[in-house]
């Protein structure tokens, strides 16, 4: 308690202060467990009884950590060599952000995992796709701007020789790329459903990681991110950056969520998105139920139980329309022999024939 009131010369501790702080949540190795709390819980007590504390109890919540075992699944132990050394990792080029993501990712929290040496490899990896990610949206958005700004020279700049053969150059160039993302889409139904795709993998994954780093599930946390990174890739190299300001809502949101794990990349490449204050103090992102709905849903084809296809169908479809789209797959027609004698069907998920 002392601690939390160092230099108070009046009285062991301003209770008012405890009142704000007390009770805490407690994170500890099992093994620790007995003798802290036997410790923990006789003092507060005893200070209770005096009326120096609001509650009897220390510890709201207890949170059991496990541990990092050495690869071969022992206990690390100096005495046994097979110590894992963090300086080695960061110092060799990994850096300290992709062993703390691994940490991270390698098991639940309360789980005991061994150490994998292809751990930090891996995330060092997924944190350069989130770098290149960044770099190529900034490259793009920054050549869109001076392109438009150039172009806007014209009328201005009509006498120079800039009009003659570098202004004529640049709309040559500025048509390519609208031709470019003509084609890719925009301002297209397609377009329009990777900007809807864009939103909901955003919102659906601040939601994910928001509830999973409550529940203390950071490893289930960083799947959540990487599966959005590797969704965020898809879809530009389907329709590039076609919406820049939700693309950098969408990039902005990943690298708030990504920071408490790998908090000096993500710093640096919130300055390279524009702003002066650090992302450590900036506020949680937040979502929007009505952008988590998706408008289309998976349907796993079955034949006698064997998968023969997977279909893409709007999510209002009834069985009728599930059956019909299943049937009219080639592959399914491939193992089909006439009309199936029975038909499984569970709604928005799989659709069996049999027979």
């Amino acid at each position: 308690m002392r601690y939390l009131d160092p230099h108070n010369d009046q009285q062991a501790w301003d209770p008012e202060i405890i009142k704000r702080w007390a009770p805490v949540d407690y994170y500890n190795g099992a093994d620790h467990a007995v003798a802290h709390l036997l410790y923990s819980r006789f003092w507060m007590r005893f200070f209770y009884k005096l009326g120096l504390v609001p509650t009897p109890e220390p510890f709201k919540r207890m949170m059991y950590n496990a541990y990092i075992m050495a690869p071969d699944g022992q206990k690390m132990s100096k005495s046994k060599g097979n110590v894992i050394d963090p300086m080695e990792i960061m110092d060799s080029g990994y850096g300290a952000d992709a062993l703390r993501v691994y940490e991270m990712f390698i098991a639940p929290y309360d789980m005991d995992a061994p150490w994998d040496p292809r751990g930090v490899p891996g995330t060092y990896r997924f944190l350069n796709r989130v770098w290149n990610l960044v770099q190529e949206f900034l490259a793009e958005t920054q050549t869109s701007e001076r392109s438009e700004s150039l172009v806007s020279c014209q009328s201005s700049e009509s006498g120079s020789s800039l009009e003659s053969a570098e202004l004529a150059s640049l709309k040559q160039s500025s048509t390519r790329q609208d031709d470019t993302k003509s084609s890719a889409g925009l301002n297209s139904e397609d377009s329009s459903r990777s900007l809807v795709e864009l939103t909901r993998l955003t919102h659906s994954t601040v939601k994910k990681v928001t509830s999973d780093i409550e529940d203390e599930k950071f490893n289930t946390a960083v799947a959540a991110m990487m599966e959005m990174v590797n969704g965020l890739y898809k879809i530009k190299d389907q329709h590039s950056f076609s919406d820049n300001e939700n693309w950098k809502f969408a990039l902005e949101s990943l690298l708030q969520i990504l920071a408490p794990f790998a908090p000096h990349i993500t710093e640096e490449l919130w300055r390279q998105l524009g702003h002066e204050d650090t992302i450590h103090v900036d506020h949680w992102p937040k979502w929007d139920e009505k952008y988590l709905v998706s408008d289309t849903m998976t349907i796993i084809v079955q034949v006698n139980g064997k998968l023969r296809a997977k279909l893409e169908l709007p999510a209002d479809a009834d069985q009728a329309a599930v059956k019909s789209a299943a049937l009219a797959n080639s592959s399914v027609k491939k193992h089909l022999t006439g009309e199936p004698e029975k038909v499984i069907y569970v709604a928005g998920k799989i659709i069996n024939f049999v027979g």
